[in-house]
């Protein structure tokens, strides 16, 4: 599961992991269904893609954390990388996209964001120091980790 703002990289570390991992399949949480009933379609969701996927890559803000309890609750192993971004990067990320999201919008969320305490075991990815393709192989180790295997280096 993928947490952080709009413009801290989500979807390009998403794009990442998609390249690098076997049978894995990327899921835009917000496209599950952001009011009633999301959980339960985010499960069924899941619930099909684990039949046929190893992986399963959940892009989305998450910016909660009973939101990022509530996806661990349906019941799958989960590995939270927090992309962590300054509010002002995030905002020239996000006015450079196609689809942008509102600026007041990502404000708001930036001063309700619920940032991933130790006891969530969060791997923290600084995406404004590190590339696309490094924090791809920070995720791709932690999940190696995870796994009991190895990983590249």
């Amino acid at each position: 599961m993928l947490c952080g703002l709009p413009g801290s990289g989500k979807t390009t570390l998403a794009a990442q992991l998609a390249a690098r991992l076997d049978d894995v399949e990327v899921v835009e949480a917000e496209a599950v269904g952001a009011r009633k009933g999301q959980y339960e379609k985010l499960r069924a969701r899941l619930d099909g893609l684990a039949a046929e996927r190893r992986h399963i890559v959940l892009d989305g803000a998450f910016f909660r954390r009973d939101v990022r309890q509530a996806v661990r609750d349906l019941g799958y192993a989960v590995l939270l990388v927090y992309l962590k971004c300054p509010l002002r990067v995030c905002l020239q990320r996000n006015e450079m996209r196609n689809e942008a999201v509102d600026s007041g919008g990502v404000i708001v969320m930036h001063q309700r964001f619920e940032p991933p305490e130790q006891d969530e075991s969060p791997v923290v990815v600084h995406t404004e120091q590190v590339t696309a393709d490094v924090a791809a192989r920070l995720a791709h180790r932690a999940i190696d980790l995870i796994r009991g295997g190895t990983s590249e280096p």
